[in-house]
């Protein structure tokens, strides 16, 4: 049993491994177990068996069930551990902290690469075959007609702003920054944290227009649509007339 735990285990002292796990959350349990384990000494715990038939069975059990561990009449400690343990067999990420480690990871290669990380609703980024990323804002049209970019200073080509089209709508483009924009505001502090140190500012940009618009809508007197908010001013606009008008005549 201690064996399966060492084998599973002993290779997350290697942080090359660590890394490759799928994400953070994970690699903060495991480093908790590689923790607990060496407060113990399970690492360091020699076992030897005569019966290799029922290693292979006790290795089945901890793989699909960890329900039999309070019959192994082990120390408080121990259990304790084994609960650890199998937190990260069964810890299911939520949707949200998929996408979150989906779209960080792509956020940070670009700050490694020396690129734009302050993403634009609209920015996709390209994932190419060799690795290398590129930034691909959208390619916008007026009339029919492109709406070439400045490039280091330069009008792009048509044939460019073509080929910039074909990697926005193309499979290896990821719409980063349209899911950072609608999805910041689900986030705790700490990723919000996360975001910020790569150069992501402009979720607390987004966060700060929602704030102002929200206010500016309810100093309008609770007054909920447009049409509202319409009359109130066009009212206010007659009074301030009619005022001047009866201070014209006064004089």
């Amino acid at each position: 049993f201690i064996k399966v735990l060492q084998a599973r285990y002993i290779k997350y002292f290697d942080e090359d491994v660590l890394q490759e796990s799928k994400n953070t959350l994970n690699i903060q349990i495991i480093k908790s177990i590689l923790s607990k384990g060496s407060e113990i000494g399970l690492w360091d715990v020699e076992i030897l068996t005569e019966n290799d038939e029922y290693t292979d069975d006790i290795k089945k059990n901890i793989e699909t069930n960890y329900s039999f561990i309070g019959r192994l009449q082990v120390s408080s400690e121990i259990h304790d551990f084994l609960e650890l343990q199998g937190a990260v067999a069964s810890y299911e990420l939520t949707d949200l902290e998929i996408k979150f480690e989906e779209n960080y990871k792509i956020l940070a290669r670009l700050d490694e690469l020396g690129l734009n990380t302050n993403l634009s609703e609209a920015d996709k980024v390209l994932v190419n075959e060799d690795g290398s990323l590129e930034v691909i804002s959208y390619p916008s049209a007026k009339d029919g007609k492109p709406s070439l970019s400045t490039i280091n200073g330069r009008k792009e080509t048509e044939a460019e702003w073509n080929e910039r089209k074909r990697k926005y709508y193309s499979d290896q483009a990821k719409a980063v920054g349209s899911w950072l924009y609608k999805n910041y505001d689900k986030l705790n502090d700490d990723k919000k944290n996360e975001l910020q140190k790569l150069g992501y500012l402009n979720g607390e940009e987004n966060l700060k227009k929602r704030a102002a618009y929200a206010k500016s809508k309810a100093d309008f007197n609770g007054k909920s649509t447009f049409g509202d908010v319409v009359t109130d001013v066009s009212k206010g606009a007659l009074d301030n007339k009619n005022t001047d008008a009866k201070a014209g005549a006064k004089k």
